[in-house]
């Protein structure tokens, strides 16, 4: 029993191996693992509040009438439509990213619940080739559908930006290009500067 209780803390592969056989001192170079923050939940929870704001500006955009008269009008009520479009495009996007993540949540290892992963440690020797093999499938799955969420993710923050580009275009060219160009090119900047 006392075993399996230090099989639990263990935090990754090597470690379990080592101290299943009896050595005391853990030396693993990983002492993280994937998602060991366990922030899959929170972006799950962020994108469904993102996409929550989309469909709010919606109904703000859509409430509200075009200003002025003439041409002017036609602008704003054409920008408008593209605004709502862009926005509710990232809606989608947002909503299926949290699907995504929640689905990533599912094959998350290090989520795996004490009383679980218990069971298993009887079961199955931690050297055993089908834990191990559960553990890797478990992983790529996770770190596949997380990968798919983040793409969508930030897909839909640079549509949150057009969206803003087309909310804002009627009344001031300018601030509508620098808002939006500052806000997509720091999307770019973290999505692609990290790499």
């Amino acid at each position: 029993m006392k075993q399996a209780r230090s099989l639990l803390v263990a935090s990754t592969k090597e470690e379990r191996i080592r101290m299943s056989a009896g050595e005391r001192k853990v030396e693993s170079e990983d002492h993280t693992g994937y998602n060991w923050r366990n922030v899959l939940t929170n972006f799950a929870a962020m994108s469904g509040i993102f996409a929550g704001f989309c469909i709010t500006f919606i109904v703000l955009i859509l409430g509200t009438p075009a200003p002025g008269n003439g041409s002017f009008t036609e602008l704003a009520a054409a920008c408008g439509q593209l605004a709502v479009l862009a926005l509710g495009i990232s809606a989608a996007l947002f909503i299926s990213a949290a699907e995504f993540f929640l689905r990533a949540k599912e094959f998350d290892k290090y989520d795996i619940p004490a009383g679980y992963r218990a069971i298993q440690a009887f079961q199955y020797s931690p050297t055993d080739e089908a834990w191990r093999k559960f553990e890797e499938e478990s992983d790529d799955k996770c770190r596949e559908y997380n990968a798919k969420g983040t793409s969508l993710y930030n897909a839909a923050v640079i549509m949150i930006w057009i969206g803003v580009l087309f909310a804002i275009f009627p009344y001031n060219l300018w601030v509508a290009f620098v808002v939006a160009g500052l806000g997509i090119i720091l999307e770019i900047w973290q999505t692609y500067g990290r790499k």
